[in-house]
């Protein structure tokens, strides 16, 4: 859910660089983990910042998500995995069935270890959720997946929501 319907760390730094009065970029986050890119003073606040009602008031859906996804809602059996804090998982339900009310409520799921589920196509910002799944995979670009090999891991990378969408008619053909 979070880099693929929404800008959750677009938000995330610039609240932080609110509080912080730094000007940390999304090309400065070079690896998952974002308290690698911030501060040593400021590792306890970069989390604390997910609690805050401001970021995910903050948050948008990405660039024609909502378009294409409702696009293939219609295609497919379309689930969302989230793996979630429990504390903020009624904020970010609230969200996605705001910004999202065509998926349908019961094909969300929460969990930590994606390669435990069992579905065709995983698409995902963190290559980690992607190497060992029994699914083919598509990750989203992010400044902090681009050291991975693709190839090696049998990964197809999209760019934006059109090559999210392209990318699936690709891998689980309609016809």
């Amino acid at each position: 859910m979070d880099c693929i319907l929404n800008n959750l760390t677009q938000a995330w730094i610039d609240l932080y660089n609110r509080y912080t009065g730094l000007e940390i970029k999304l090309e400065d986050i070079k690896e998952w983990d974002i308290s690698k890119a911030v501060k040593p003073e400021h590792k306890e606040l970069i989390f604390d910042l997910l609690f805050n009602k401001k970021l995910w008031n903050s948050i948008q859906p990405l660039a024609d998500s909502q378009y294409y996804v409702s696009l293939l809602c219609k295609e497919y059996n379309v689930y969302v995995v989230t793996n979630t804090h429990w504390d903020t998982l009624p904020v970010k339900m609230e969200w996605l069935i705001k910004q999202y009310p065509f998926i349908d409520t019961k094909k969300i799921w929460v969990g930590a270890e994606k390669q435990m589920i069992s579905v065709d196509l995983l698409v995902d910002d963190f290559e980690d959720n992607l190497i060992g799944g029994h699914y083919s995979k598509v990750l989203l670009d992010y400044p902090w997946n681009r050291n991975i090999n693709d190839k090696e891991f049998g990964i197809i990378r999209a760019y934006d929501f059109k090559g999210i969408y392209d990318s699936i008619h690709t891998l689980l053909p309609t016809d």
